[in-house]
């Protein structure tokens, strides 16, 4: 079957104004060739599609080169019949290097993760009451458009600026969120803070057109929340269940959602073998970064830097986790997971590669295939 993938890369350089692509590929048979090319002059850290309206949704990192326009960038284009990419137009993301995009019928969802690093940009009402924003510190927040009638983003209708840092150095110099989930049923956001040490909950309000807080899911100290997944398995009753992976510290925590809150179940290394000092902020040492369930097969995957694994778990009845295999992965520095079908896709920025790798029947891995190679400073891949 035909399909498409985007390809999302970073610039030259840390706040380059020039480097930054997104490349469109055919998919059919087991290939891909190169159809389209992209220059956005900025880095692409994150990209979504709503299939139905035809729209792609990038999330640009930094905006410094443009005075105009502080802070992050998010791009809208058009999907073309032949699947080719129109750019219908540019939003400021209010906030610093956006990484997660939610597309919901009614919104679009943004989390811009904020640095440590240099200024960014700081969000305020001025005198007229309207939202600017202007050099002037670092900003994670999260922030709710209202969608245009054509799906494109439109009025910004809320907006939270998280504060705090934690114990560690460069990692928890300022809250990192890292990632954005949203459960559909339950209308809830999840949100891991690598600095916080905490999973923060949030429900989108229709009425109010706000996000309500609903609960904080707490981690150990200085182990660095990033990456996070809810799943209600049809046999499982009301029960939720939370998945989250840790960066500084290479675990994954399981949460159960109970009548009066989310209780921890479990936390289980994704890797084998680590160094004695521990945490560790190292980049030689064991980063996750990326987590991802395969729903029919009960199985949970996270791919992990450094020793560039896939960590394969089976979820059991009651939720918990039981670790039963690391893949080696045929590139350097997994970025991001996707599921299609029988066969996952993993991003793998230093060897510049896509990795298509083939499941069995159960879920696990048996076969693994370089479907794109030689993209400079690869970071997201997306299927429409």
């Amino acid at each position: 079957m035909e399909k498409y993938m985007v390809i999302g890369t970073w610039a030259e350089s840390y706040n380059a104004s020039q480097g930054g692509k997104l490349l469109l590929y055919q998919y059919e048979k087991e290939r891909t060739s190169l159809c389209q090319t992209i220059d956005t002059g900025k880095s692409i850290s994150m990209l979504a599609c709503d299939k139905e309206k035809r729209l792609l949704f990038a999330a640009c990192e930094t905006n410094y080169h443009e005075e105009n326009t502080p802070g992050g960038e998010l791009q809208v284009y058009r999907i073309e019949k032949n699947h080719t990419l129109t750019l219908l137009e540019r939003c400021n993301s209010y906030g610093g290097f956006p990484v997660g995009i939610v597309l919901t019928e009614r919104y679009a969802v943004v989390l811009n993760h904020g640095s440590n690093l240099s200024k960014v940009c700081v969000t305020y009402c001025n005198e007229k009451g309207r939202l600017v924003t202007e050099f002037a510190s670092d900003e994670a927040s999260l922030c709710m458009f209202r969608r245009t009638d054509t799906g494109s983003i439109g009025e910004l209708k809320d907006h939270i600026v998280f504060r705090g840092r934690g114990t560690l150095p460069v990692f928890q110099d300022s809250p990192a969120p890292h990632d954005l989930y949203y459960a559909q049923e339950k209308k809830l956001i999840y949100i891991p803070m690598r600095g916080n040490d905490e999973t923060r909950i949030y429900r989108i309000s229709d009425e109010k057109e706000q996000f309500i807080p609903v609960g904080i899911l707490k981690h150990r100290p200085m182990t660095g929340p990033r990456n996070v997944l809810s799943v209600h398995f049809s046999d499982q009753e009301e029960q939720e269940y939370v998945y989250v992976v840790s960066e500084i510290e290479p675990l994954i925590t399981v949460f159960r959602e109970n009548s009066d809150g989310w209780s921890k179940l479990q936390e289980l290394m994704v890797v084998d073998g680590r160094p004695g000092d521990i945490p560790c902020t190292s980049f030689d040492y064991p980063h996750p970064s990326g987590i991802l369930l395969n729903y029919n097969k009960r199985k949970l995957y996270t791919i992990t830097r450094r020793p560039d694994v896939l960590t394969i778990f089976k979820v059991l009845e009651n939720g918990l986790l039981e670790k039963e295999q690391e893949f080696p992965l045929a590139g350097n520095n997994p970025r991001q997971l996707a599921l299609w079908r029988d066969k996952l896709f993993v991003v793998c920025m230093d060897t510049q590669n896509v990795l298509e790798i083939i499941l069995d029947g159960q879920g696990y891995p048996i076969q693994t295939r370089q479907i794109i190679q030689g993209v400079e400073r690869i970071a997201y891949m997306k299927l429409i």
